[in-house]
């Protein structure tokens, strides 16, 4: 290594398994994610690439490198020094239309041009003139550098800076502590009470929850897996009813997506017992101003959910219950867990994961007054499963299900969030019913889809 090198440690599990599956498939665009937005009034371009530099050079986790050939383990390397420029193109002379043909190229074309894990910095930032006075900004990053909890904190700390630097003074900003920080919090843990905690919660679990495709006697493609997204956004009088329900019930509005979530699993599978993955912040209350810091703390853990008979309320409660139990093991390795569970090594846990983005950060960014006002903040990321349910909380719930093409089709992903949707604003009406009376549409449909996904092998998705 040169003398450039500020520091080399370990990953962390989860950044071993994004390093594993973007090697395992480049170019394919997972995990890499991206953060467009409208910028609206005059930049100050060099005060803005400025500002962009410095908090690279501020933060080790946005200078830091990932390498596994010829060493014992992965390992990430922090550069004392990396170069960031802002790439620029200039649409204004072009129409709304053209603009946003344009636009759809780029994102498709930059999520597939990827990063060398390598090369610092895994990110970049593009901006896009339209017209006089606005822009579009696309951050792009590999997720093995951050989670979506650090982006109001990046993106405060840059407009922060950018702000000062524009009028002529110094920012002022907080001391930085760095990811390593976490590294050190992981490796200190005794993982002694790991395997024996998530034996017990997955004893008698020998397989994953099917899905749709599982059934299909399709040969395995050998192209590049490409993922599409479909989407489905309540009404504010249905979002407000699930938020009051929660409220009352002390359950909390993650709870009540898995819970809506695991029916329907459980409907489609024909199973009394589901298990998919579920995202935790990860962000451990005893490491100090672990809310601050920028860097990756997510994990996906199991959910497995025992679709018993009883009233909706009581269930739902202890789903939540179960999911606090979860806390004290968040930071355990997803492959610990598969060793301690009875699934075939070769088979994965589940192939499905919920992330409920409890991490605002359109709602933080917009909020603020700024000279440079922000709008329409939208993150899209990618994982390596073939289903993940995204839901973005506000007076609108959002629901985004991002799925693997060679597995399922446009219609089967709208029709999945329309039976959700429907299943999750029956809960509060369904408090005191039971379980099994929560139904995803009309009678016949659901006998149809029963058919469809565990029997019917010549259905299509």
């Amino acid at each position: 290594m040169t003398s450039d090198v500020e520091a080399i440690y370990a990953l962390s599990p989860v950044q071993e398994g994004m390093l594993f599956h973007g090697l395992l498939a480049p170019g394919s665009g997972v995990y890499i994610e991206q953060v467009l937005m409208r910028l609206r009034g005059r930049l100050d371009d060099a005060a803005f690439q400025r500002a962009w530099r410095d908090t690279v050079a501020r933060h080790p986790a946005l200078r830091t490198s990932f390498h596994w050939e010829e060493v014992e383990q992965p390992l990430q390397v922090v550069y004392a020094h990396v170069d960031l420029s802002i790439e620029r193109d200039d649409w204004s002379m072009d129409s709304v239309i053209v603009q946003e043909e344009r636009l759809a190229g780029l994102l498709a074309e930059d999520r597939q041009r990827g990063f060398e894990f390598s090369e610092p910095p895994l990110l970049r930032v593009r901006l896009v003139r339209v017209s006089a006075e606005e822009q579009r900004l696309l951050f792009t990053f590999h997720h093995i550098l951050l989670d979506g909890w650090s982006l109001p904190i990046l993106f405060n700390e840059v407009l922060q800076t950018y702000e000062a630097l524009a009028a002529g003074r110094a920012p002022v900003l907080d001391r930085v502590r760095p990811y390593r920080a976490y590294i050190d919090w992981l490796e200190a843990r005794d993982p002694t009470p790991v395997e024996a905690y998530w034996r017990a919660a997955l004893a008698g679990f020998t397989s994953p929850t099917p899905l749709l495709a599982s059934s299909e006697p399709r040969p395995r493609s050998t192209a590049m897996p490409r993922f599409d997204e479909a989407s489905h956004t309540l009404t504010v009088e249905q979002t407000h009813a699930l938020q009051e329900f929660g409220k009352q019930r002390r359950v909390t509005m993650s709870t009540l997506l898995q819970g809506a979530w695991a029916l329907l699993l459980g409907r489609y599978s024909g199973e009394r017992e589901v298990v998919f993955g579920m995202t935790v912040a990860g962000r451990p209350p005893d490491l100090d101003e672990a809310d601050k810091i920028i860097g990756l703390f997510i994990n996906t853990l199991p959910m497995r959910v025992r679709l018993a008979n009883e009233s909706v309320v009581s269930w739902l409660q202890q789903l939540g219950d179960q999911a606090q139990a979860h806390r004290a093991y968040e930071h355990s390795a997803l492959t610990e867990i598969q060793r301690a569970s009875e699934v075939p090594r070769g088979q994965p846990l589940f192939e499905s994961i919920v992330v409920f983005e409890n991490y605002p950060i359109g709602k933080a960014l917009e909020s603020e007054k700024r000279a440079v006002e922000i709008t329409d903040v939208h993150a899209t990321e990618q994982t390596n499963y073939p289903l993940t349910l995204f839901a973005l909380p506000g007076e609108r719930l959002t629901l985004r299900l991002s799925y693997d093409c060679g597995r399922f089709g446009a219609a089967t992903a709208d029709k999945m969030l329309a039976h959700l949707a429907h299943v999750l604003v029956q809960l509060p009406a369904c408090a005191e019913r039971r379980l099994d009376e929560v139904s995803l549409l009309g009678p016949d449909e659901e006998r149809a889809l029963t058919r469809e996904w565990n029997g019917d092998r010549s259905a299509t998705p």
